[in-house]
């Protein structure tokens, strides 16, 4: 016989496939935020390397010496 208990798990016989669909659902959670992670990482890469390019073209950007505009 199962009974809830005081923190609302089952006790007897429902335990262990609650905890084995407990332990499943665990698994594919951490499966999924891994994968997450691993996009957000390369996410993070890429702004990098788009960061250093955008800074050296700004930085060469300055170096040229701006012509005054002839008057019309």
């Amino acid at each position: 016989m199962t009974r809830p208990t005081a923190t609302g798990r089952t006790t007897g016989a429902a335990a262990p496939t609650s905890l084995k669909t407990d332990n499943a659902r665990l698994r594919r959670d951490t499966r999924d935020l891994t994968e997450q992670l691993e996009l957000a990482l390369a996410a993070i890469q890429r702004f990098s390397v788009d960061n250093d390019r955008l800074r050296s073209a700004l930085h060469e950007a300055r170096s040229i010496t701006p012509l005054p505009r002839r008057p019309r």
